[in-house]
């Protein structure tokens, strides 16, 4: 049987998100994030792709997350029936990561969005809000994909992710069709009428208003591609964006006009977390159209971007991969021209975040992660110039520094949300693999200096006590639990979630 969750009371009723998960342990874990992240939206969750279709035509979702961890076999048919029956829904699929460039490349720029598999839930969060607002209803908000615009590209990415075998015909308009085979997830060949390889491949990634069905690959076929395919799927993809820019129609009376200019007050988010960009961008162009908001994926480029700027508030996230946001405080309190820019600190990781607040004077505010976007708007117009009073007596003047305004998610949600108890799901089980490696290669958090052993003030001690909630742990626990199972190891419900509360307390600096 489906399982279901209403919105809160007060909410529509008619919105919905359909979840495509196989392990009923990690659809409960995620489906009570979901609760929190989109309490205006209904979760319905399938196991099946048979289970996916009959639910979806009768609550017509906004959008589907689908775990590709294993394969669905059928998943493209899928895909395109759901095109013809919800055009606008967007997809997020969870699985491995696609390569790095491609993802920069793509921005949000596709039919589907893509998580990689284990995630921590401030980047679930992130991806999710982003795919379903406030853009809908915004017209100063960039568009973002859906499924009516599903392309060759989009169904390569998506068994990528899924580690599939399979082939993909691509049909198209005036072309004869296309084929695409993928081994193992990667691409080993492609072939047209007249092309095969790399050739062929490029050609049918840039077909327009192409339709695709999938064929399973028992035998996988002679390699005709080289390993590098997704430099071939880079260069398709950088040539289909460029197709897509809407045209402008040229009249005898056309006058060129120059976008009128934002006046509103500056904004500078530095965050590692594609989708949190796009999140934290619409929700404060949408709640402010004249703010004037840039945006930097690490810290160096966003000290760059301070430097240029000059902003009334940056918004930074604690945890960044070339190094952390208390350097990046440090940094700018050094340079006369940024030292009174007023800062605004994320994390999940609220121990060392509140711990770099309370000894850097320019973080004015915190919030934790994952956030609604109301406690978001609230916060930002708050404290968006306000000042930053430097300190004039070192050390002596450390006590005295304000300090800074605390959000929580649970402050930012309904009473009735609060109270709510997940015992209803169990404990799940988790990896031995620790989570916070990653298939991409990215770094790891940094550690922060004040995780290590000095003299603390109460104050801070108290701070690094704080525990992660029982949805993180939960979702570490699932994934300890999958490489445990994969790899024969010993262990059972229990331990996974001992092992992976110990994990994320580690990792905060909780003990």
């Amino acid at each position: 049987m489906p399982a279901f969750h209403q919105p809160s009371a007060g909410t529509a009723s008619h919105r919905s998100i359909l979840l495509l998960e196989e392990y009923e342990a990690l659809a409960a874990a995620v489906g009570a994030a979901l609760k929190k992240f989109a309490p205006q939206h209904a979760t319905v969750i399938a196991r099946s792709l048979a289970q996916a279709e009959t639910l979806g035509a009768k609550i017509c979702p906004e959008l589907f997350i689908i775990d590709v961890d294993p394969p669905w076999a059928g998943l493209t048919d899928f895909l395109e029936k759901m095109r013809n029956a919800h055009p606008d829904a967007g997809v997020l699929v969870i699985g491995g990561a696609i390569p790095a460039a491609i993802a920069v490349e793509r921005g949000s720029f596709g039919a589907v969005q893509f998580i990689e598999k284990p995630f921590e839930l401030a980047a679930f969060e992130a991806a999710v809000q982003a795919l379903l607002g406030p853009w809908r209803e915004s017209k100063s908000a960039s568009p973002r994909g859906s499924l009516r615009t599903l392309n060759p590209i989009d169904v390569v990415l998506l068994h990528y992710a899924a580690g599939a075998n399979v082939i993909v015909d691509v049909h198209a308009s005036g072309e004869q069709p296309g084929e695409i085979y993928l081994t193992g997830g990667q691409v080993s060949h492609a072939e047209t009428e007249k092309l095969t390889g790399a050739e062929a491949l490029r050609e049918i990634l840039t077909w327009s208003e192409a339709r695709m069905n999938e064929r399973s690959a028992a035998v996988p076929a002679r390699p005709t591609i080289q390993p590098d395919w997704s430099a071939t799927l880079l260069e398709a993809l950088r040539e289909l964006k460029a197709s897509q820019v809407p045209g402008i129609p040229i009249t005898e009376k056309a006058v060129a006009t120059k976008p009128r200019a934002k006046m509103g007050k500056k904004i500078v988010v530095i965050d590692d977390t594609d989708m949190l960009l796009i999140f934290v961008e619409d929700v404060l162009a949408t709640a402010d159209p004249e703010l004037q908001i840039t945006t930097a994926l690490n810290a160096t480029d966003g000290i760059k971007q301070i430097a240029r700027v000059n902003p009334d508030l940056v918004l930074l996230d604690y945890s960044l991969p070339d190094f952390n946001g208390d350097e990046v405080c440090r940094r700018l309190l050094e340079n006369e021209h940024t030292a009174r820019v007023p800062v605004l600190m994320m994390s999940a990781h609220v121990a060392e975040m509140n711990a770099a607040a309370a000894r850097f004077e320019n973080v004015v505010a915190t919030i934790e992660k994952p956030f609604l976007s109301e406690a978001l708007v609230s916060l930002v117009q708050r404290t968006s110039g306000a000042p930053v009073r430097l300190k004039t007596v070192e050390p002596a003047a450390s006590a005295q520094t304000p300090t800074p305004v605390r959000v929580t998610a649970a402050e930012s949600m309904p009473k009735q949300q609060k109270s709510e108890a997940l015992s209803q799901l169990s404990a799940v089980p988790p990896p031995r693999r620790r989570s916070t490696s990653r298939k991409n290669g990215k770094p790891a958090r940094k550690k922060s200096a004040t995780a290590r052993k000095t003299k603390t003030s109460k104050q801070e001690a108290k701070m690094k006590t704080a525990e992660p909630s029982d949805d993180e742990v939960r979702l570490r626990a699932y994934f300890i639990s999958e490489q445990r199972r994969e790899f024969g190891l010993p262990g059972d419900a229990s331990s996974d979630w001992l092992e992976a509360k110990q994990q994320l307390l580690s990792e905060t600096g909780s003990q």
